[in-house]
């Protein structure tokens, strides 16, 4: 699962998780509620937008922020043994 917060990344997002049948939830924390926000940043170490995480089988398996395009998410995605 990838979860995603950035406008302009979530259409990458969204072309490579269809194309690799992965699952992806956008987050778009001004929207959480104070409760829920603070959740979230106890749960990861968010840096900057866009940023991301990678979790499968409820192990993280990526953190990281910043905006990349198809490619680099793909070869972020392939480096970490996500995809092939």
């Amino acid at each position: 699962m990838l979860v995603v917060k950035h406008v302009h990344f979530v259409p990458v997002a969204e072309e490579v998780t269809s194309e690799y049948n992965l699952e992806y939830i956008y987050v778009e924390l001004s929207e959480l509620d104070q409760q829920s926000y603070l959740a979230v940043q106890d749960l990861t170490n968010f840096s900057g937008v866009p940023h991301y995480v990678v979790v499968a089988e409820n192990e993280l398996i990526i953190e990281a922020s910043g905006f990349r395009d198809k490619d680099g998410l793909v070869k972020l995605l392939q480096d970490n043994n996500v995809i092939e």
